[in-house]
């Protein structure tokens, strides 16, 4: 028996029956080896060519000397593991067939949960924020009072400190590390009275996740000192 019918190369380097693994196969024949059941391809014979469908060259071009031929090449553009729902699927806007409402999870069945865009804001409400301190602070110490509006972006338009604005001397006030001061240095605290005239303001917009400090000090003749209790007025997008 043969060593193409056996399976297995053989250890001949010249015959009827084939050469040598690599040296000669290609004058003899690739056999089953190259060409049969173990990597795909057909045999021809101990003398006719045998052409490699092999999973080495699946991607390219056979390296042969005789005739090069293309297998498969890879893609161009990367196969798309989950591909967009149906154009009547539910999560597909019906005007422009495009996903409007998110993709469905899959694996889930037709009860899946769906990955949703979040909205954008529409429109823009007068909201407060409110500035306080929460405790007493001491004759002639400062104080830092920070708030986080929870709005998609604040624009402070109106600051107004309650009780008796006289006693606070307003030190800086800023949006997120950036003072809203033309310059540095302290404000009287009846500037933001609520009876003050044209105490209204321009700011930056609190956009997400930043921080509107006001920095402030007490001056007043109390000497168990007092808290500080101020509202912002401003434009908030919902």
């Amino acid at each position: 028996m043969g060593w193409q019918e056996a399976g297995r190369p053989s250890n001949i380097h010249h015959g009827p029956y084939g050469g040598r693994h690599h040296g000669h196969g290609r004058h003899f024949g690739y056999g089953p080896v190259y060409g049969g059941p173990v990597y795909g391809g057909p045999a021809y014979g101990p003398y006719d060519y045998a052409p490699s469908y092999g999973p080495a060259y699946a991607q390219g071009y056979y390296p042969t000397e005789v005739y090069p031929t293309q297998i498969y090449p890879a893609p161009e553009y990367p196969v798309q593991v989950y591909p967009a729902p149906h154009a009547h699927h539910a999560a597909v806007h019906p005007a422009h067939g495009y996903p409007a409402h998110g993709y469905a999870i899959p694996g889930h069945g037709s009860s899946s949960p769906a990955i949703v865009e979040r909205p954008g804001p529409h429109r823009a409400d007068r909201i407060t924020l409110p500035m306080s301190s929460g405790v007493a602070i001491f004759p002639n110490t400062s104080a830092q009072i920070t708030s986080r509006p929870q709005a998609v972006a604040f624009r402070p338009e109106r600051i107004i400190i309650g009780g008796t604005p006289s006693s606070w001397i307003v030190n800086d006030v800023k949006v997120g590390n950036r003072s809203q001061f033309a310059q540095s240095g302290d404000v009287p605290g009846e500037m933001f009275a609520a009876t003050t005239i044209d105490g209204f303001v321009s700011m930056e917009t609190v956009q997400t996740a930043m921080d509107f400090v006001m920095v402030v000090t007490f001056v007043g003749d109390n000497q168990e000192g007092a808290p500080f209790v101020c509202g912002v007025l401003g434009t908030a997008a919902v």
